[in-house]
């Protein structure tokens, strides 16, 4: 399945600030900055209750994350750009429902996931006692591998994206105890270079 996807006329999300400012660099011209790390505090599945969650939970009224703003313009393709890091995997599972609340098929949205770029060897020490981190980004790879990855860009299988969709429901639901059990168990979807 070829799709070609001009990194001009997509609208672009991006998990961190360095991949914002790298996507814009090499041509992209509408870049939605999601980049909360919900892993630490809560989250609510209602999107303005989850916005007034956050926002009291970070005690600030600065916006790191536009997701739910009303400020975006959300025009397929869309094309989510992950890395490994958890942060990332959580805040792409909250995308990819989002997404869909607000009407986009799964055909719409082009998920790119990365692998870690390899650390050195010092960090791979550390690495080897921690099975994974919130350090991977997308802008550890070079402007040419994400050119070449839009360009091979195509969306994820109806199932992989509905199990995104339902990551983030168990993650959001009042009662933690089924995500923390898959969790235990293994969540296929966690780790994007794992459920393949």
């Amino acid at each position: 399945m070829s799709n070609i996807v001009d990194i001009g006329g997509a609208t672009h999300v991006a998990f961190d600030g360095l991949t914002t400012e790298q996507l814009l660099q090499i041509g992209a011209t509408n870049v939605v900055r999601a980049s909360d790390r919900l892993i630490i505090g809560p989250s609510r599945r209602d999107a303005p209750e989850h916005v007034r969650t956050r926002r009291a939970w970070w005690n600030s009224a600065e916006e790191w994350d536009k997701v739910y703003s009303s400020d975006v313009h959300w025009e397929s393709p869309i094309v989510l750009w992950v890395s490994a890091s958890l942060h990332e995997r959580v805040n792409l599972w909250r995308t990819c429902s989002w997404l869909r609340q607000v009407g986009f098929s799964h055909k719409d949205i082009f998920v790119l996931d990365f692998e870690p770029v390899p650390p050195s060897r010092a960090a791979s020490r550390e690495v080897l006692t921690r099975p994974f981190t919130c350090s991977e980004s997308v802008s550890h790879h070079p402007d040419e591998v994400l050119l070449a990855r839009i360009d091979r860009a195509c969306p994820w299988p109806r199932e992989r994206y509905d199990r995104a969709v339902s990551l983030w429901d168990s993650y959001v639901d009042e009662n933690p105890l089924p995500f923390v059990e898959s969790c235990v168990r293994g969540v296929e979807g966690f780790l994007g270079h794992r459920s393949r």
